[in-house]
């Protein structure tokens, strides 16, 4: 009979295992909250009276970037400063100044400059797509609601 002198380790496909495991509970699915995020954009005030505007309609604008390697760590300070998780490591696959190019793509649907409109009441609004921490999807949706001045007086 022989007699094993060495203790049994763990194996090393349970440590794999465990590993992905503790990388899937990393990530995962995670929609962001509003942010205030055009709060350097500068601003006009005024105040809107009964008889003297119109509303046009409502807009939205898209912007989303694939990232490669989505693994974050959900519920921090950082996910409720920025208003989505941060990653722990990522590569982005494409342009991420989403912000930017999700009111780029608002405009591009409604004519402002030299008219009697304005975007009034906007909002954005962050989504991640978490494909087990292996591939995710970052969007950014701004809506607006387009608003046209008709010149009543009240």
């Amino acid at each position: 009979m022989m007699v094993n002198s060495r203790p049994d380790k763990f194996p090393s496909i349970l440590w794999l295992i465990l590993l992905l495991f503790l990388l899937l509970g990393l990530s995962g699915c995670a929609v962001g909250h509003p942010s205030p995020s055009f709060t350097s954009t500068p601003t006009t005030e005024f105040v809107l009276a009964p008889g003297t505007y119109e509303v046009v309609g409502r807009l939205e604008g898209h912007a989303s970037c694939p990232f490669l390697f989505w693994v974050d760590m959900p519920d921090t300070w950082l996910q409720f400063r920025y208003g989505f998780t941060v990653p722990l490591i990522s590569f982005a696959l494409g342009d991420t100044d989403l912000r930017t190019r999700a009111m780029a793509d608002l405009h591009s649907k409604v004519e402002i400059q030299g008219t009697r409109r304005v975007l009034h009441n906007i909002m954005e609004e962050t989504t991640i797509a978490n494909y087990l921490g292996l591939f995710a999807i970052l969007e950014v949706t701004v809506s607006a609601e387009v608003i046209e001045f008709t010149g009543g007086q009240s």
